[in-house]
């Protein structure tokens, strides 16, 4: 599986979802960053994600944000579209 780098994972998303703050999150006034794995099919869609850092319940928010990003499929060394995990960060403001 590829490993892409944010800046080379950016140049390629095709569509993005903006994680919406929990109510919770809001009330609580929680900010930060957030750090999380996003496993890429074949086709350029999100297959799974994985939270690696960042407050869970804002997590929980950039984990399903995460899940409706899209790309332009990445070529492993054969020209073929591979799977590929991207990590990316999303910053949650107070």
């Amino acid at each position: 599986m590829l490993r892409i780098s944010e800046d080379e994972a950016m140049k390629s998303v095709v569509a993005k979802v903006i994680p919406t703050v929990p109510p919770i999150a809001k009330q609580a006034h929680l900010s930060g960053r957030v750090v999380v794995d996003l496993t890429v099919g074949e086709s350029g869609s999100v297959e799974k994600t994985d939270v690696i850092s960042g407050n869970p319940i804002l997590g929980g928010a950039a984990a399903r944000a995460g899940k409706g990003w899209m790309f332009k499929p990445f070529a492993g060394a054969d020209g073929k579209p591979s799977k590929a995990v991207v990590r990316v960060s999303f910053a949650f403001g107070a």
